[in-house]
């Protein structure tokens, strides 16, 4: 077994664990306050810190710093890191300070079929859970110092943390208001705690510093942009199709959201683990490792067609299993597996589109990613937001459009159907 593939299942484990206490956080949240305003209120509570971190920052992290620190000696990678590490966290505190300021615009972008009435009694809430945004922020940059040492597993310990706290508050509470007391108070500890676990195991130069480092130059801060962007355009993806589907009504966006989380278990427990793991092994090669990149795609796709297949023969059933517990009925499993059912064929796309942008992210053509996601989610918002019942549809167009985008921009096609090297 490669390197590549035993770092692959190391990660992956570690991920797949914190996803699965993921999927058991959705499954709590759902038991809990059902498919109504507080659900949807609960949805923007618990991912608005990542999400934020995960637009304005992780791609930048991931894409650009990883890379730009292995090709520099030991001795100066704590230089660089310090640097960016400064920089991430003066922008995560402006975040932070951005929510806190207006948490009325934030609730009307992201629940806009919620009253301001509804969501004023929340305003508090929402801006204890913005303090989590530069916990959040110090755990990535932790992850990224984790990466450049070749070790990947910590990113998914700190999930597992993560969840896991957010899950034993979501126990708590009698009342809609009051589990939503408890689950803000969870998710401002469970930010602090994971960051305190990342720290611990990667140990990263946490002093601050704004002097220019080596391999930090003009092309790193264009890459950086440019991986800020291209990641950024993917999280706010997630983001626009479940607002455009929460116009529907209320609750139309937490039962998107419980769909949306279960499709993204496969991605980020096997799809996004290799992809992390190929993109050093990608950034040090002189040429294209065709036979890794075949069995990649290969293993990948025919993970993402038994996805499609599982989902339509036992999918429903096993939703109901699942879900049909405390607030949530026969009829809103229906609605989640029915969203569900149409999400999952944008897997096989999801499968291509990361290593075919893991080839462009190791050749430093991040800005061709930029500009394929951008296009792929113009074309899918613009579907959705015309006929916002089919946001669904409209995240499948995004998912196979910026797919077939990097597969040939990045020359994947000929290096998959050409001959054996």
């Amino acid at each position: 077994m490669s390197t590549v593939f035993r770092a692959t299942l190391v990660f992956s484990a570690a991920i797949a664990l914190g996803r699965v206490i993921g999927f058991l956080r959705e499954v709590l949240l759902a038991a809990r306050l059902g498919v109504s305003a507080e659900a949807d209120i609960a949805v923007v509570l618990v991912t608005l810190p990542d999400l934020l971190v995960g637009m304005f920052l992780t791609g930048g992290f991931t894409f650009a710093l990883v890379p730009a620190l292995r090709r520099q000696p030991q001795a100066e990678q704590a230089a660089g890191f310090r640097l960016v590490a400064t920089c991430g966290m003066v922008v995560s505190g402006l975040l932070a300070v951005a929510v806190a300021v207006a948490p009325d615009a934030v609730f009307g972008l992201l629940t806009n079929a919620l009253a301001p009435a509804e969501t004023a009694p929340y305003h508090p809430h929402l801006r204890w859970a913005a303090a989590s945004i530069p916990f959040g922020a110090a755990a990535i940059l932790a992850g990224a110092w984790h990466n450049v040492r070749g070790v990947f597993y910590g990113v998914g310990l700190g999930t597992v943390v993560y969840t896991a706290t957010i899950c034993a508050f979501l126990l708590l509470g009698s009342t809609p208001a009051a589990i939503l007391g408890w689950l803000t108070v969870g998710i401002v500890l469970a930010g602090f705690v994971r960051l305190g676990l990342m720290t611990t195991l990667s140990r990263p130069p946490w002093r601050p510093s704004l002097r220019a480092a080596p391999g930090i130059d003009v092309r790193f801060v264009r890459l950086f942009a440019a991986g800020v962007v291209s990641l950024g355009l993917t999280v706010l993806a997630r983001i626009l199709f479940r607002t455009i589907a929460g116009s529907e009504g209320e609750g139309a966006l937490s039962v998107f959201a419980y769909a949306m989380r279960i499709y993204e278990m496969p991605v980020s427990m096997i799809i996004l683990p290799l992809a992390t793991v190929l993109l050093p092994t990608l950034s040090a090669a002189a040429a294209p490792p065709v036979r890794l990149l075949r069995r990649s795609v290969a293993a990948m796709l025919g993970l993402a067609v038994l996805g499609v297949i599982l989902t339509y023969w036992i999918g429903e059933p096993v939703m109901r299993l699942l879900f049909q517990r405390g607030a949530m009925g026969a009829e809103e499993v229906s609605a989640l597996t029915a969203i569900l059912q149409v999400l999952i064929w944008a897997l096989p796309f999801a499968a291509v589109e990361h290593i075919a942008g893991t080839m462009l992210n190791a050749a430093q053509r991040t800005g061709v990613l930029m500009v394929n996601t951008s296009v792929g989610l113009a074309l899918g918002a613009g579907v959705a937001l015309v006929w916002p019942h089919a946001a669904a549809q409209g995240f499948v167009l995004f998912a196979a459009v910026t797919a077939g985008l990097n597969v040939y921009r990045a020359g994947l096609l000929p290096a998959l159907i050409g001959p054996r090297p």
